[in-house]
């Protein structure tokens, strides 16, 4: 995720029944964003990219083929952009 993704970002916080609540607010990318993630695969550290879309109170990495489908139906004709 860059610079233009972290943009979109603002945090506040809150105090609810004395305890301190983190609210996070993300705007909606005009464009497709993939994370880079570093992993350990056996061991080994290894970065890889994800794609993840918000699915009620989670969220969710998709493979190929729905990453593909999300794409078409929220950001048409914007397929090329996200390097596939």
């Amino acid at each position: 995720m860059g610079g233009a993704a972290a943009a979109r970002m603002s945090v506040q916080f809150h105090t609810i029944d004395k305890a301190d609540v983190c609210r996070v607010h993300i705007q909606p990318s005009p464009v497709p964003v993939e994370a880079t993630l570093t992993v350990d695969v056996k061991g080994q550290l290894t970065k890889k990219t994800a794609f993840y879309v918000r699915a009620g109170n989670s969220s969710r990495d998709l493979d190929a083929a729905e990453k593909t489908k999300y794409i078409l139906g929220r950001w048409p004709g914007t397929l090329s952009a996200a390097g596939d």
